[in-house]
């Protein structure tokens, strides 16, 4: 069963890094995020805008994806959080893409809520710090998922404000 472990903990560092965009030398953070946006631009235009049952089934799949594979990833490492995983912006942004579903102009809106999450998840604003305290996989997600929603909470008040 050995090979089987280290297939595993293989895929677990493919998810954790965002298929390996953690690996960036440069801002791994938000290059794992601009690889997710750009993933779901391509969805987007290929399939359409997923809609809120769909959009919600992908923030939540990933979700556990993600907590099992950095649980995984982090059982090798004594990081209390690794830049290099990266699978916490993607469901961040996810669920900040909640947001426009069903929107005219995705595209100008998606760009918008990418910019709206790496401010709120670089700042780490209250309550998003306070996520960061938590143990293991669950501080390196939770305080993405803090970032998430309050970035969300903002694009659909401007929606309300701002003519996109």
């Amino acid at each position: 069963m050995p090979e089987l472990r280290s297939i595993y903990q293989k895929l677990a560092l493919l998810f954790a890094t965002g298929f390996l965009t953690g690996h960036s030398k440069t801002a791994p953070g938000t290059i794992g995020s601009i690889s997710f946006w750009l993933l779901w631009i391509l969805s987007a235009s290929y399939f359409s805008t997923p809609n809120l049952l769909q959009s919600i089934y992908i923030s939540l799949s990933l979700t556990v994806i993600g907590f099992i594979a950095t649980l995984e990833v982090m059982r090798t490492i004594s990081d209390k959080d690794p830049q290099f995983i990266v699978i916490d912006e993607w469901i961040g942004l996810s669920i900040t893409l909640i947001a426009i579903y069903g929107v005219k102009n995705p595209l100008l809106l998606s760009i918008v809520a990418l910019v709206l999450f790496r401010f709120f998840d670089i700042t780490k604003l209250w309550p998003i710090s306070a996520f960061e305290n938590l143990p293991g996989a669950f501080g390196v997600l939770a305080d993405d998922i803090a970032a998430g929603l309050l970035a969300a909470g903002v694009l659909l008040i401007l929606q309300q404000i701002l003519p996109f």
